[in-house]
């Protein structure tokens, strides 16, 4: 199975969570990777190769130079990033994590269908187009001692906010934003790339390092995943929907409106304290 295979110096034994959290590669891995040390690496030094344990045999953990192919990791400075060579670069199926965010399906500069995450999800409510907090919330008591959605869990902190950023930054802040202080986010070339690698990172194993290897990036690309990751095709196919019911009935026009997504919660839109305020919009216009 096509893989990623890392290479840390300096190490001697298999690397705790701690210690790949601080090499910047604890993204990289769904649990504990397979770990081999190995006297000298791809940079000569003596360290640890590192692979995902339920996608490489760990006999096929070490250094070969004669049939790897090992590059920098420029995201993660010290580490390596390496492959099998001649085998076919891994794909959304070799990379998925065991549990995925809801998202929608975006083709990718290296022609793989990925499923880019909704963190800002849109539904139509009684006509009106409302937004949701699609990510993981805890739950919370109010004041009258009832349960409730509470804040964006702390890890899909950077995430909503990204999607908030897209989402200001596609002309989607409301007046009443723009009242209280907020400033519209401009995301530049870089940041929209960060932002790209971080969503799809949230359902695969990959980082801004892996997407490029891959070259899965356009700024075309990016948009799509940036875009998947506000809903905008649900507010696209909504502004279709409406305007077919504004329109004279033809035989054609018998689709239906799309519904809220399944992952709608079921006491509707709820927003973190931190998120804007209201939680209907006004959409702007695809």
């Amino acid at each position: 199975m096509p893989a990623f295979l890392y290479f840390l110096p300096g190490h001697t034994a298999k690397p705790s969570a701690p210690d790949l959290a601080a090499a910047g590669l604890a993204y990289a891995f769904d649990g504990p990777p397979h770990a081999r040390h190995v006297a000298h690496g791809p940079d000569d030094r003596p360290g640890v190769v590192l692979a995902q344990a339920d996608q490489v045999d760990l006999l096929d953990v070490g250094f070969w130079p004669d049939r790897q192919t090992w590059q920098k990791h420029l995201a993660a400075p010290g580490a390596w990033i390496g492959r099998v060579a001649g085998d076919p670069p891994p794909g959304p199926a070799d990379l998925a994590r065991p549990q995925q965010l809801q998202g929608h399906l975006v083709t990718m500069a290296d022609g793989g269908r990925w499923l880019a995450p909704v963190a800002r999800g849109l539904a139509d409510q009684e006509g009106t187009l409302a937004y949701y907090v699609a990510l993981p919330q805890a739950s919370t008591l109010d004041e009258t001692g009832q349960w409730t959605a509470g804040d964006v869990l702390p890890r899909w902190g950077p995430l909503w906010a990204a999607a908030l950023d897209w989402w200001d930054a596609k002309g989607g802040a409301t007046v009443t934003d723009a009242e209280d202080g907020g400033a519209r986010a401009v995301l530049d070339f870089s940041a929209a790339h960060e932002a790209a690698a971080l969503a799809l990172g949230a359902n695969y194993r990959i980082g801004p390092a892996e997407a490029s290897t891959l070259g899965l990036f356009t700024p075309a690309a990016v948009r799509q995943v940036l875009d998947a990751l506000v809903d905008w095709p649900t507010l696209v196919r909504w502004t279709e929907d409406r305007k077919k019911k504004d329109s004279p009935p033809t035989p054609a026009a018998s689709s239906a409106p799309a519904g809220p997504p399944a992952s709608a919660p079921d006491t509707g839109p709820r927003l973190p304290t931190s998120g804007p305020s209201p939680s209907a919009c006004s959409p702007p216009t695809p």
